[in-house]
């Protein structure tokens, strides 16, 4: 399948924050409660870089600024504190993405990158209010962890798109 306006738009924003980067960290976000904001996290990348999801139905919003930097989620109109907590990750250089979608609609529903023999990986699942984490996961099960842990997927044959760094592009394939 050839993608969409909106597909290319998706996939150039994830190969232009990920590209041959390394991500360091996991980085959750706790308000004043204690609670976890469950609906953003933070990818650390390389010189003190930042990579931002923030849950916005199934179109996760994305930043490149730290929350105390520019606080492009406007979580403070939310929160009076955010604390950053660390995940405690081993980093890795990015070397495969992966992005699932919906074929029904244009919706996001994971990013999976992966280093380039697949021995680290991090995979982003957007529900409609919370950024799921797994870290770790091989690519053979991230189809079977999205559709276990969101019903609606049990059925959908999702729209695949990857590329290894340094690739030309992206190309439709299944995991």
């Amino acid at each position: 399948m050839t993608p969409s306006v909106y597909h290319t738009s998706f996939l150039k924003k994830i190969r232009i924050l990920f590209e041959g980067d390394v991500i360091s960290d996991v980085i959750r976000l706790r308000e004043e409660d204690g609670h976890l904001v469950d609906d953003v996290v933070f990818l650390a990348l390389g010189a003190g870089r930042v990579a931002g999801f923030r849950a916005n139905g199934m179109n996760p919003l994305i930043s490149r600024n730290h929350v105390d930097d520019f606080d492009d989620f406007n979580l403070y109109a939310l929160y009076t504190r955010i604390e950053k907590i660390s995940q405690g990750f081993s980093e890795f250089s990015v070397g495969f993405s992966g992005v699932l979608f919906n074929p029904a609609y244009n919706e996001v529903v994971a990013i999976f990158l992966a280093s380039e023999d697949f021995s680290r990986s991090v995979l982003l699942a957007f529900s409609v209010d919370e950024v799921l984490i797994f870290e770790d996961c091989e690519k053979a099960d991230v189809i079977r962890i999205l559709k276990s842990r969101f019903l609606q997927f049990k059925g959908v044959d999702f729209l695949i798109f990857q590329r290894r760094t340094g690739d030309a592009g992206w190309v439709n394939a299944d995991f």
